[in-house]
């Protein structure tokens, strides 16, 4: 099984989640309209040896959401922030799943700061029918209208 572990703001006080409860959550969420559920937590896409479906992320993707993103190792608390400002920013330009999770690992890749290692920490699942990763339709207008 996979885990989670949340803590409280004096962090002191902290809840280990696993990726069974998660499921059970996500599935309930899966029947209505999320699509996308992102873990930016170390190791939230590792698993086990023995059974490659028992991690977080997987959990996630078994319960029905169609696109998960999740760090395969640990990462860098410097860099994390830094791969999800070009994710999202990227995702909401295009609406493109992959496109922004390569947007995302560039840019980790190129800002000095980083940890030249951690561009491939970020991982990404998706169930897709054509395999695209277009999450969103983003009209013409919409796109001009977030360049500018």
């Amino acid at each position: 099984k996979g885990y989670l572990e949340f803590r409280d703001r004096s962090r002191k006080k902290k809840e280990w989640i696993d990726s069974e409860r998660l499921k059970k959550l996500f599935a309930e969420e899966a029947s209505c309209s999320l699509r996308l559920v992102v873990f930016s937590a170390c190791n939230s896409s590792r698993t086990a040896e023995k059974n490659l479906f028992a991690g977080v992320a997987q959990a996630t993707l078994l319960a029905g959401i169609p696109s998960v993103i999740a760090m395969q190792l640990p990462i860098d608390p410097f860099d994390s922030p830094i791969f999800m400002f070009d994710f999202y920013r990227h995702l909401g330009e295009t609406g493109n799943i992959r496109d922004a999770v390569s947007a995302g690992r560039n840019r980790l890749y190129i800002v000095p700061k980083t940890s030249k290692e951690s561009w491939y920490i970020p991982s990404m699942y998706l169930r897709s029918k054509d395999g695209t990763g277009q999450l969103l339709k983003i009209e013409e207008k919409e796109k001009s209208a977030n360049v500018s």
